[in-house]
Formats: C-alpha cells, structure tokens, sequence
C-alpha cells in the first residue's frame, strides 16, 4: 500500500473529524445555554449526565486519537519511541480495516449526537420539559432535601416515669421502694444510651444530606418561567407534576409512631410546610405577572395535596394547609372573590371527606384529632366571614334568577348551610359549640351593617334563613 495516499487519508480524515466535533460541540454547548436560560441549571445537570452525551465525547475522542495516530506513526519514524512495536503498529495503521474502523467511528459520533438530540429536544418545548423532570425527582431526594432543611433534632421524651404502689406492709414499702428505685435507674440508663444512639443516627444523617438540593427548585423556576410567558397549558402540566410528586411522597413517607423516634416521623409536616412556601412564592410571581388563572390553578394544588393528606390520615398535617387558606383568603378579600370562593369551596370539601370517613367506621365518638380538625375549620371559615363583612358591603343580586352566578357571602352561606346539613342527617349529638358561635356571629354582623344602611334584600334573606337555621340546631341538642 503506499504509504503517502495513506498518509493523505488520515490527515484528510483527522480534519474532518476536527470540523465535524467543532461544530457538533457547539451546537451542544448552545442547547445546554437554551436550557439554561429556559430553565433551572438543574436541567444542564441532567443533560450533562445523560448517557448519550457522554458516548458521543467517548467516540470522538477515540475516532481522534485513532486518526492522529495514524498519521503521526506514518509521518514520523517512531521507532524510538515504542521500539519493538514499531512495525507492528505500522501493520496495523495499514491495515484497509483500521482506516474502515476511523471512518465508521465519524459516522457513529454523528449518529450518537442525533440520538441525543432527538431524545432532549423536548426541553425546547415546555410541556414535555415536564415529563423529562419527573423521572428525575425520587423519594429519596425529597427526603433528604427536607432533612437537611429542618434539620433533625433528637427527642427529648425518652425518660420514662414510674408509679409506684405503695403496700400496707412498711418493710414491702422499703424494698419496693430500693427495687423500683434500681429499676428506674437502669431505665434512665438505658434511655441516655437510646438518645446517644439517635445523636450519632442525626449526625450521620446530616453529614448525608450536607449538599442536598431543593428537587422542588426546578418545577418552581419551571412555573415561573410559563408565568412570564402567559403558558397556562404548561402551568397546568407542571401543575399535575407537583401534585402527583407530592402524592407519591406522601404515600412512600412511614407512618408516624409516636412510641418510637424514627427521623421520618416529620417527613409529611415538613414536606407541607416546604410546599407551602413554594406554594405562596408561586402566587405571589402570578400576582405581579396579574394571571389570576394561574393563581387558581397553583392553589388547587394545596387542595389535592389536602385530600391525600384525608386518604393517608394525617391529619396533623392537614391543619398546615388549612392555616395556609386563612391567610391566602383574607388577602384575597377585595382583590380576588374567585380566590376567596374557592378556599371557601376548599374548606367545604374536606370537611366533608373528613365527615365520609367517620361515617365509613361507624364511629359515633370521633378521635380527638379529627374533633380538633373540623373545629379549625368552622374557626377559619367564621373568621374569614367577618373579615369579609369588615371589609366588603353586600350587595343587591337581580331579580333575575342565575345559578352559575354567586358572590363571597353566598358561598360562605352555602358552606354553612352544608355543615348544618352534615350534622344533622350524619351526627346530631357532635355539634361543635364553635359552630353555633360562627353562625351567630355572622347574623350579629349582618344586623350591625343593617343598623348603619339600609339592609339589601340579599342580607335579609340570608338573616332570616340564618336565624332559623340556629333554632332548628339548637332543638337538635
């Protein structure tokens, strides 16, 4: 074979090879700046990763290497510098399959590179951005997250204190005293042990989770993103996105045991609380962005979070959520009624999940949590009531009869209504004393606006209806 047209074809194939990489690698480098500027540096580590990507610099750099070799053992004598191999890499650099080989490694490069495009070409187009993401977000990484935010902290109820039986016998008494005695000290004992064991177990975890990032963080800077561009459809996407990592989470989380510390006994209160926020910077870029239908669909959120939280019995949490709707419905008041409606509809709707499942066990004495839940319920929505009527008037609805149309009181009516309902067809004997107090407060409040103005015809209605509602309840008990 001679050697110069061999020569000639490496070096014609290394330049090739040196201006399709170029090129190849620009156009990376500018789809990562795409992402970028799109997105959340969260999505360059992805694609940084994506094992596509990492074949393609792979094959190039051997297809490189490979050519360069060849030209540089043809170009120079190096006998010197592998002696003894020498002739042996000279037959194999002119062997017509190693040249095949260096050919078909440019092709395979290029195939890689379309592969990979064709696979991350959707983080150009938002809404299957989204499904991209949610592969990428486990368990795992949200519980560390949370661990590291919140920061574990060991128990301070593992002492254990002992009653003791006193006998008529005083020598039993001595010798109950001195063994009960030595009892608790062993016990003591054992429970300053037991919490040197959770110290190590915190210190070890928190050495883990160290450099634990925000999963969340992507989504949100994600919405935030659609929200300048006015994308409802991909809100909406991502939306469900959060909604159903937030289900997974809570079903994969342990349940809580009150009788033994484990470090996810706070997990679900954490993660709410953690979402919340995330929650409330979301509201708060749409209000400025003045999108109030992405604003509804961002706090439906909470709801569907909030009807997880009644299927898992965490009730706990719940009382999270429900804090979150008091303050995001008062600052509504005068700003946003649909907002204020829907919380209202929200209050509603898992009071009567809560109602569903006491009435699924038959159970006609409720657990003290689930008692203390719905009584949060009638304080916020009646506390809401009154801010309502502090800072907004009534006002006449048409003569016209129109079921799709509704205002803040009508809904706050239609809500007490429904619990009133509730109770008495499902459980006459559990009327809460807040309940009586949230009705009557809010006739008191309509006849004091009465008192000042003439009284609207929506206002009487409502008054009378109110009035006796409450002497029915009241016979009731």
């Amino acid at each position: 074979m001679d050697i110069g047209a061999l020569l000639t074809y490496y070096n014609s194939l290394f330049g090739i090879e040196i201006a399709i990489f170029s090129v190849i690698s620009a156009v990376i480098l500018v789809f990562i700046q795409l992402v970028y500027s799109n997105y959340s540096y969260k999505y360059v580590y992805l694609i940084l990763k994506n094992r596509w990507l990492l074949c393609y610099w792979i094959v190039s750099i051997i297809d490189l290497l490979a050519t360069s070799a060849g030209s540089y053992f043809l170009l120079f004598n190096s006998q010197k510098l592998v002696p003894g191999q020498y002739p042996s890499m000279i037959l194999i650099i002119s062997n017509p399959y190693y040249a095949l080989f260096c050919m078909l490694l440019i092709f395979s490069s290029i195939l890689i590179f379309a592969i990979f495009i064709i696979q991350n070409i959707n983080y150009l187009q938002p809404q299957r951005a989204i499904f991209i993401l949610s592969k990428s977000i486990h368990y795992y990484h949200i519980r560390d997250f949370l661990w590291k935010k919140f920061s574990l902290k060991a128990p301070n109820n593992l002492r254990v204190s002992f009653v003791w039986d006193i006998s008529n016998d005083k020598q039993d008494i001595i010798e109950t005293i001195e063994e009960k005695s030595t009892r608790k000290n062993k016990e003591e004992d054992k429970n300053e042990d037991e919490l040197k064991q959770i110290e190590k177990i915190i210190r070890t975890i928190k050495e883990k989770v160290r450099m634990a990032e925000d999963p969340l963080l992507p989504i949100r800077d994600m919405m935030i993103q659609f929200k300048k561009r006015s994308d409802l459809s991909s809100i909406e996407e991502a939306n469900h996105l959060l909604i159903s990592i937030s289900s997974d989470f809570y079903n994969k989380v342990p349940r809580v045991n009150d009788q033994v510390w484990m470090p996810e006994n706070t997990l679900s209160l954490n993660y709410t609380q953690h979402l919340i926020e995330t929650i409330e910077t979301l509201l708060e870029i749409s209000e400025k962005e003045q999108l109030e239908s992405a604003r509804k669909i961002i706090l439906e959120t909470s709801y569907q979070v909030a009807l997880r939280l009644i299927e898992e019995e965490q009730y706990h949490v719940l009382g999270e959520l429900e804090k979150f709707w008091k303050r995001i419905a008062d600052d509504s008041i005068g700003k946003s009624s649909v907002l204020f409606q829907n919380i209202i509809c929200y209050y509603k709707e898992v009071g009567d999940k809560i109602f569903n499942q006491v009435e699924n066990r038959n159970s006609l004495n409720p657990s003290d949590e689930i008692i203390s839940l719905l009584d949060n319920i009638f304080r916020h929505v009646g506390w809401l009531g009154e801010r309502l009527l502090t800072k907004t008037s009534l006002e006449d609805s048409p003569l016209m009869m129109d079921n799709e149309y509704s205002t803040e009181y009508n809904d706050l009516y239609e809500c007490l209504l429904f619990f009133s309902d509730v109770y008495d067809r499902r459980n006459p004997n559990l009327y809460p004393l807040i309940y009586f107090a949230y009705s009557d407060e809010i006739v008191h409040r309509f006849r004091l606006m009465s008192a000042s103005k003439e009284r609207s015809r929506t206002g009487k209605i409502i008054i009378n209806q109110l009035d006796d509602m409450s002497k029915e309840q009241r016979s009731l008990l």
